[in-house]
């Protein structure tokens, strides 16, 4: 289930449903979390959510950074519980690019994300104490169970490993056992192996070489360093019989270090450094000796000490026969004993027989862990909370207010601007966004760049509605990328963000503009984006929905008194409100007058099938109302009609409202009706034979909605009839016929391009059936300003990039 892609996620909602399913439908009673790479960090919290006691095995230092080896950016071992947060910023920026904060980012959410882990288990007590001193909000019982050797070996006879004195006529023989890389102490080796020459001592590598280092050890291998290859563990007591030393120069505090116990078991003296377990382990001049991480010289003493001092070695070898190992069966039952522990004192709570174990729609957003993009190290992450949102105002400062308005035209020479990064509800929407309705917040990043222009001393988003303007300051911020592209290191300075918590607007839709601050100007960039504020508070808390329907149909009393949508947050396309994935759907819907007050439902009723999510009762002007806070999440896309269940002894009331709701198939809103739009009832439309540029066209998976849908985007554009509004698509015939319809959005770049400002909307991201295109039924329409064009020619080139 790891996702490669996905190695620095905080949370990914597709992953956390599938794990969520595993946990209900096998009926978990425990999790042993042996490593999170490759997965989101929030999957111990999903777990302790639904009650299962959590097991988190610490074979290395993830859970504090992920250079789980804790090597710094000079490949030495940073003490990171006593470093400060720039350190950490400057090693992630220069190892791996990653933006200033996204340390502190990762530390927070995986603070929180341990109250849900009920056990450590390590093989040492040090590496525990190590994770508890970075995380002291970590109370997890610590339980110490050491490692051991998938295929242990005997102890080799007496005579192979020489367990009296050093024969001072053959040289000493010293093992390294495992793969060679840099953080094992690789280049300590080569250089111990240079300053060596002629003192008696041969080095034997069991392992691969990794390929950066193969050049430098193939250049000194010979009679002094020989180089064995790769083994099996079957194969360790006899590679090791003839070897007198074994060495472990990790630079890292290794959790535990089986090597060590496969040399201890062939009888060997082991030089570890005096680091992590290994250094926990072996108790330095008794069953080993021990020497400072990347300290070749200290080394050579360590050896020059065996080669010379007999009673050292042969107290050594005495004590290392005596030393006894965890066995398999040891092990387990330890192990075992943990899980039944820890059960016994959390049971899972399984559902019942007959209880609905779905809808599996559980999520970090859900558990409280605000981030407003998924990825911890991605720089469009501004804010983990709701506390930090920009202060929204009825005016600009009056020495800004009173500065003249430039108005940037789109196609403006040099002008370029882009919102590169909208975040609706905590869900990052993805690519360009034309319009969008946010329930609770609305986090936006971007840039805006006029090579002409100085710096700005600040940029602010009004936001313009029919009965309202409003302003908000946004946040500078840096983007080396934009340096790249423009050319010039000013271009750093273009960055901005802002947060905007819903609550503090008034209802109703709203144009973004984007203003930037000069000494003797105001220069405004119009209309960056659009969004719809719902203008009443969240009806309770957020609720998943359900697939279908809450009680058998045979409960369900139809006919009951009607009911009303009294107001939604919701986007809406040709008059209906649209609910997209992922995204939030609030609703009030106002009941008939003196009702029961039962459990209270909302539910989908619709040809793709039935929804339903759970609605919290309360007064407004004296009238009966209900609310739903609900997510949408794997509901089938499609129409449905809005109803409302109240419950009682012997089943529910259903009231239909007559309002017709439609989940989209993606997070992008977009419409698939029946009755054609008003901008295609007309007797003739204009057929426009140009080719539009297309920058993607992928295949989905299939759905009733589209069958196989193809998402298309790109942009087009036909000068002379404003700007362009909406997209079109038809298909099938008579009662079958469907038309979808998709907003265009936002491309500066293209209204720059083609040097017209009317291009601005010229960009747009649209599905369409496969079975369509391929049989030559499919039409699609570009809507303008001063009305549609046919485009007869669209299908025919999407096609042509259609994989397969």
């Amino acid at each position: 289930m790891a996702d490669p892609a996905g190695r620095d996620a905080a949370r990914q909602p597709e992953i956390e449903a599938v794990f969520e399913r595993i946990l209900v439908e096998r009926r978990i009673d425990l999790v042993h979390v042996h490593h999170l790479l490759g997965l989101p960090l929030s999957l111990p919290a999903i777990a302790g959510a639904h009650g299962v006691p959590v097991v988190a095995q610490l074979h290395d230092f993830f859970l504090v950074c992920h250079r789980y080896t804790l090597m710094n950016q000079h490949g030495r071992f940073c003490d990171v519980v006593d470093r400060g947060e720039e350190q950490c910023d400057g090693c992630l920026a220069t190892t791996e690019g990653r933006p200033a904060g996204a340390k502190a980012r990762r530390d927070g959410f995986v603070a929180r994300m341990l109250g849900s882990v009920d056990a450590f288990v390590t093989s040492t007590p040090a590496t525990a104490d190590y994770v508890r001193a970075f995380y002291p909000e970590a109370t997890a019982r610590v339980a110490v169970i050491e490692m051991v050797d998938a295929a242990p070996a005997a102890l080799p006879p007496p005579d192979a490993a020489g367990t009296g004195t050093p024969d001072p006529r053959r040289p000493m023989r010293v093992a390294v056992l495992g793969n060679v890389v840099d953080h094992k102490g690789a280049r300590t080796l080569l250089e111990l192996v240079r300053i060596t020459e002629g003192e008696g001592f041969v080095f034997e590598v069991f392992g691969y070489v990794e390929t950066y280092l193969v050049t430098a050890f193939e250049a000194q291998a010979g009679e002094r360093l020989i180089l064995r290859g790769g083994y099996t563990r079957e194969e360790v007591p006899a590679l090791l019989a003839g070897c007198d030393v074994s060495l472990h120069l990790s630079l890292w505090p290794e959790t535990y270090m089986i090597s060590l116990t496969e040399a201890w078991r062939a009888g060997l003296i082991p030089i570890v450094t005096d680091l992590g377990a290994p250094g926990e382990r072996v108790s330095d001049g008794v069953d080993g000796l021990k020497v400072p991480p990347g300290e070749s010289g200290a080394v050579r003493q360590a050896l020059r000490r065996l080669a010379h001092d007999p009673g050292l070695v042969a107290g050594l070898r005495a004590n290392i026969a005596e030393k006894s190992f965890p066995s398999v069966a040891g092990h387990a039952g330890q192990m075992a004993a943990l899980y039944r522990d820890l059960i016994a004192a959390r049971p899972a709570p399984h559902p019942g027989p007959g209880e609905p174990s779905g809808p599996f729609t559980l999520s970090a957003v859900d558990l409280g862990f605000r981030l407003n993009h998924p990825d911890w190290t991605d720089p469009a992450i501004v804010w983990d909370g709701t506390e930090d949102t920009s202060a929204i105002t009825a005016a600009l400062p009056p020495a800004t207010a009173a500065l003249p308005e430039r108005v940037l035209a789109p196609s403006e020479p040099g002008l370029s601007w882009e919102i590169a990064d909208l975040v609706v509800d905590g869900q990052r929407l993805p690519g360009r966004i034309g319009a969008c309705a946010a329930c609770d917040s609305l986090s936006l990043r971007g840039w805006i760049w006029r090579p002409e222009a100085g710096r700005p001393v600040g940029t602010w988003l009004r936001l313009r509605s029919g009965s309202a303007t409003l302003f908000v300051a946004a946040l500078p911020e840096r983007r080396p990328d934009l340096a790249g592209r423009f050319g010039t290191g000013r271009a750093e300075q273009a960055g901005f963000a802002a947060q905007l918590r819903m609550a503090d607007l008034p209802g109703g839709p709203y144009a973004i503009d984007l203003l930037q601050v000069f000494s003797d100007h105001l220069a405004v960039a119009r209309e960056i984006a659009y969004v719809t504020a719902p203008g009443f508070p969240a009806p309770g808390p957020v609720t998943p929905w359900r697939v279908g329907l809450p009680m058998p149909e045979g409960a369900i009393r139809r006919g009951a008194g009607p009911a009303r949508v009294a107001a939604h947050g919701l986007p809406v396309i040709a008059g209906v409100p649209v609910a997209r994935q992922g995204g939030i759907t609030r609703l009030v819907v106002e009941l008939p007058g003196g009702m029961h007050r039962g459990p209270a439902v909302l539910v989908l009723e619709g040809e793709a099938g039935t929804a339903w999510t759970r609605a919290v009762w309360h007064d407004a002007d004296g009238t009966d109302r209900i609310g739903v806070e609900g997510q949408i999440r794997d509901i089938p896309p499609g129409s449905y009609r809005v109803g409302v269940l109240i419950g009682d002894e012997t089943g529910a009331d259903l009231h239909e409202t007559g309002t017709t709701l439609f989940v989209a198939p993606t997070a992008r809103p977009c419409l698939v009706a029946a009755e054609p739009p008003p901008a295609l009832r007309r007797p003739w439309i204009k057929r426009v034979r140009s080719r539009p540029s297309l920058d993607a066209v992928t295949v989905g998976e299939a759905s009733p909605l589209l069958g196989t849908p193809v998402t298309v985007s790109g942009w087009a554009f036909t000068p002379g009839r404003g700007r362009p509004l909406a997209w079109i698509a038809r298909w099938g015939t008579g009662h079958g016929r469907r038309f979808m319809i998709a907003e265009s959005f936002a491309r500066q770049d293209v209204a720059a391009h083609l040097e017209d400002d009317d291009a601005l909307t010229a960009g747009f991201e649209i599905q369409l059936p496969l079975a369509a295109l391929r049989d030559g039924s499919l039409r699609v329409f570009q809507v303008y300003e001063r009305g549609a064009v046919a485009l007869p020619d669209f299908p025919r080139h999407v096609l042509g990039m259609v994989p397969g």
